[in-house]
């Protein structure tokens, strides 16, 4: 009868693994920074302020209401320029001095409160295209009337007594702003041309206004109604002219 015995192996100790405390420390670490990083993020997306918008589009020159505005939540380090809530109450009120969209944050730049002049009239002018700058007038610019000359007064032909045959037949000639009616004895026939002087001296061809009022275009979609500050003294010449469509307007200056 055979035995068979199995060698057996002297048992193994374990050795247990050793921590390596640079490690742990790298950990801790990473661990710590993560958490700030966090921690600044959300700040910085908490961190907000009480800001002013515009609810609908404003035209240059138009009062501000209180349905024009709202109060919105933006964040503090945006860097733009805004008027917080507590300036409600000054915004209402006031005209926009530029055009606005819907939406935008109230600029302090924007928005303001226009006095008339003292010793200017408030003047309404209808203008056609080509009279006016078609973009960059803002309430409170300088402007410069230009009273233009007589449409009526212009060159006219005057035939000379060769073509009309003689001198009789040219005095019959009347003077209207049809060429062919002209009377030869009130202009110079060598000459075959007659100018009238505009009605408007010098002094008076040029008028200093402040635009109070943002250009509207009327619905024939060819003409502008514009509101005008202009000195008293000129008010007259002013609302003379216009009504006989004599002026144009040019925006040379900022007075806000």
């Amino acid at each position: 009868m055979s035995i068979s015995m199995t060698p057996t192996s002297p048992q193994q100790s374990v050795v247990p693994n050793r921590r390596n405390p640079q490690l742990l420390a790298v950990g801790v670490l990473c661990i710590v920074l993560g958490g700030l990083g966090a921690a600044f993020a959300f700040l910085s997306a908490t961190d907000t302020i009480e800001a002013l918008a515009f609810t609908r589009a404003v035209s240059s020159g138009q009062q501000i209401v209180a349905t024009d505005i709202a109060v919105v939540r933006i964040n503090s380090d945006t860097g733009l320029a805004v008027m917080t809530a507590e300036s409600y109450d000054d915004v209402v009120g006031s005209q926009a001095l530029a055009d606005i969209s819907a939406g935008s944050l109230v600029n302090p730049a924007a928005v303001g409160r226009l006095t008339q002049p003292t010793g200017t009239v408030l003047l309404g002018l209808r203008l056609p295209y080509g009279r006016l700058p078609n973009e960059g007038l803002r309430v409170g610019n300088e402007l410069l009337l230009v009273v233009l000359d007589d449409p009526a007064a212009r060159m006219v032909f005057v035939p000379s007594t060769a073509e009309l045959g003689d001198s009789s037949d040219a005095s019959s000639v009347t003077a209207t702003d049809d060429p062919a009616n002209v009377n030869a004895t009130d202009n110079p026939a060598a000459s075959g041309v007659s100018d009238t002087a505009p009605d408007v001296s010098a002094d008076t061809s040029r008028i200093a206004a402040i635009l109070a009022g943002a250009p509207q275009l009327l619905a024939d979609g060819t003409n502008w109604v514009i509101n005008i500050w202009v000195a008293d003294a000129d008010a007259t010449l002013v609302a003379r002219m216009a009504a006989a469509d004599r002026i144009a307007l040019i925006g040379i200056g900022d007075v806000r």
